[in-house]
């Protein structure tokens, strides 16, 4: 299995938090000084979810957006 292409995300505050998941609840897991250049996953085809407190990735083709249950 080949891994999905990915791409680059560029810090532009001084000093950004990296977070042990997503939000400011999380633990905080590094400081990272501007102009850092850090690899993010192509989540084309995925999506992420937060099943109790930690984030799992599910198949887009295997769900649909909710719309709060409107026909």
């Amino acid at each position: 299995i080949e891994a999905a292409p990915s791409r680059t995300v560029q810090v532009t505050v001084e000093g950004a938090q990296l977070y042990k998941g997503p939000g400011r609840d999380f633990a905080s897991a590094a400081t990272v000084p501007r102009d850092t250049k850090l690899e993010a996953p192509n989540a084309a085809g995925w999506r992420p979810v937060l099943v109790e407190g930690e984030v799992y990735w599910i198949s887009r083709e295997a769900t649909r957006r909710y719309d709060g249950g409107k026909e």
